[in-house]
């Protein structure tokens, strides 16, 4: 076999679905707050029962969303782009890649934030850490930010599904 037939054997194996997670930085904070909490209730007096129940609640909450956002999965599953947050995947979203009319490289503003939410005339972020996102526009003509520290290799992917399931427009 010359190197030019085995360059077209390596083109034609199927490549490995894109999978990527980034990992977050906002849950140390979280967590900072929720251990200050946690310790600030051993120095109230026993008679301020509800501040303390109050600041045990409010700690015991932040850890649960600092372990829920600690990191931002993106999965290609073959029709779908998988996100989900964290190890328990409590937060997730399915992009059908029939849907997705464009995909290109772009920066959340400081209005989009972290986490996952829709935002009035801007549309959904899904976001861990940074401002680094690749920007889809849907056929119903909704936009979906993905915060990613992988622009280049999420934003290749999702243009190569995107030809491979072409649509009638």
């Amino acid at each position: 076999m010359n190197d030019a037939d085995a360059n077209l054997a390596e083109s034609e194996t199927p490549s490995e679905p894109y999978a990527h997670t980034q990992r977050g930085w906002i849950h140390v904070l979280m967590e900072i707050i929720a251990i200050f909490l946690l310790i600030a209730i051993w120095f109230l007096p026993n008679d301020r029962f509800m501040e303390q129940l109050v600041m045990f609640i409010v700690g015991g909450i932040l850890v649960l969303v600092s372990l829920t956002f600690r990191t931002l999965t993106i999965q290609d599953q073959g029709s779908h782009l998988l996100v989900c947050f964290g190890p328990w995947r409590l937060f997730r979203r399915r992009i059908a890649f029939e849907q997705i009319s464009s995909a290109e490289a772009g920066q959340t503003a400081l209005i989009d934030g972290l986490g996952y939410h829709w935002i009035p005339f801007r549309g959904w972020t899904l976001n861990i850490a940074g401002r680094d996102c690749v920007t889809l526009q849907m056929l119903n003509g909704s936009t979906i930010r993905l915060g990613t520290d992988d622009v280049p290799g999420l934003l290749a992917a999702i243009q190569a599904k995107i030809i491979q399931h072409p649509r009638d427009l």
